[in-house]
C-alpha cells in the first residue's frame, strides 16, 4: 500500500555542474490503528469491523546518493538520481488490551533509481519532483516487501547561491561605506 516517507537530502554540485553528491535521511511511521476487516454475506460486504490487532511500522534509512544532470538550462534541469542506503525497520503488533504480540526489527539495504526534474525560478529556491523505483536488495531479520514505485516532490534551497550573494552584498556595502567616508571633508 502507498506510504508517505519524509526526509531531508543535502548535496553538493561538483565542478562542471553535471554531477551532484548528497546524503539523504528518511523516515516512515505508519500506524494501522484504523485498520478494518469486513464481514461478508452472500458475496456482499455487509459490515465494517475494527480489527482487534493494531500493527505499526517504523522505518528509518540513510542514503548516500549521486545524480547526473542530463539536461540543463538556466531555469530547468533533468537528472538521473541513484541512491544506495542502509536502514532499519521496526514492526510491532499490539492486541486490543495493549499487549505486544509481535516485535520484529531488521536491517535493509534500499537501492533507488529514477528521473528528476528541477524548476528553478530564482537563484535561491526551486521546486523539484522525481519518479523512480525502490528495491530492497538485502534484508536481515525482518523480511518485508519494501520494493515499489516512488514519487517525490521537494523544495530546493540553494545555500551556496545565497551565501555567494550575501558575501557580494556585504563587499559592495563595505566599498560604498569606504567611498562615502573618503569623500567627507
Amino acid at each position: 500500500s502507498a506510504v508517505r516517507v519524509i526526509g531531508l537530502n543535502a548535496g553538493v554540485v561538483l565542478p562542471g555542474r553535471r554531477w551532484r553528491l548528497g546524503l539523504g535521511g528518511y523516515t516512515l511511521s505508519r500506524d494501522y490503528a484504523n485498520l478494518y476487516t469486513y464481514q461478508y454475506r452472500n458475496g456482499r460486504r455487509t459490515k465494517k469491523i475494527l480489527d482487534t490487532l493494531t500493527p505499526q511500522l517504523a522505518l528509518t534509512y540513510l542514503t548516500p546518493n549521486v545524480s547526473y544532470v542530463v539536461f540543463q538550462r538556466l531555469w530547468l534541469e533533468i537528472s538521473v538520481p541513484l541512491e544506495v542506503g542502509l536502514g532499519r525497520s521496526h514492526y510491532t503488533v499490539t492486541d486490543q488490551n495493549g499487549h505486544l504480540t509481535t516485535d520484529s526489527r531488521g536491517l535493509f539495504v534500499p537501492l533507488e533509481a529514477g528521473l528528476a526534474v528541477l524548476l528553478r525560478p530564482t537563484r535561491w529556491v526551486g521546486v523539484s519532483g522525481s519518479v523512480g523505483y525502490r528495491k530492497s536488495v538485502f534484508e536481515v531479520d525482518y523480511k518485508e516487501d519494501f520494493d515499489g514505485m516512488y514519487f517525490s516532490y521537494r523544495v530546493n534551497v540553494f545555500v551556496g547561491a545565497i551565501w555567494r550573494d550575501w558575501r557580494q552584498y556585504r563587499q559592495r556595502w563595505h566599498l560604498a561605506r569606504e567611498l562615502v567616508a573618503s569623500r567627507r571633508p
